[in-house]
């Protein structure tokens, strides 16, 4: 008997889990997880406009989305396809996937979902390093504050065993030599 098939939501959490979130690059994966929620939901707002249907591998946001080795399988896998037309390559949504508008907002939530977890971490992440830094320079002031300490007693200590200070000479004055 075979294992059930797991639903598409379950299967796109996994597959961006796998690809993108565990990447360690946050700035990719976001760029890659924004561009494509973007493009979900303009399909999604303009579903009868045929412009936002489609989109070519030459428009800067998309090049840098397709720069992740794993966006073309995201894409595949939520349902677009490709074509060459003008000699270009072009991905499009079928128009059966356009009116599957379920599958279309469930990949934008999980990919915003992501989005939000990416941030968390990277926030985190930022708040751990700002902490070190002040908890370094923190031991930092606390030891220049000792050496300071030490340095300042020293000089009290040093004062106290100098043999008294002479008076100061004025110039042209002779000093008389001992024989």
């Amino acid at each position: 008997m075979a294992p059930p098939e797991l639903p598409f939501d379950v299967k796109f959490q996994r597959m961006v889990e796998a690809t993108l979130v565990q990447d360690r690059n946050h700035a990719a994966a976001l760029t890659a997880l924004d561009t494509l929620t973007t493009l979900l939901s303009n399909v999604l707002s303009h579903s009868t406009e045929p412009k936002f249907h489609s989109f070519r591998l030459q428009n800067k946001r998309i090049s840098a989305l397709m720069s992740n080795p794993h966006a073309s399988t995201l894409l595949l896998f939520i349902g677009l396809q490709t074509r060459v037309r003008e000699f270009q390559e072009t991905w499009y949504f079928p128009e059966g996937l356009v009116e599957n508008t379920e599958r279309l907002t469930t990949a934008r939530d999980i990919c915003e979902g992501y989005m939000k977890t990416i941030n968390e971490k990277a926030e985190k992440q930022e708040r751990g390093v700002k902490s070190k830094l002040e908890e370094e320079r923190r031991r930092k002031d606390e030891v220049l504050r000792m050496i300071e300490g030490d340095r300042l007693e020293r000089c009290k200590k040093d004062e106290n065993k100098l043999p008294p200070k002479f008076p100061a000479r004025s110039p042209g004055t002779d000093v008389k030599r001992l024989k």
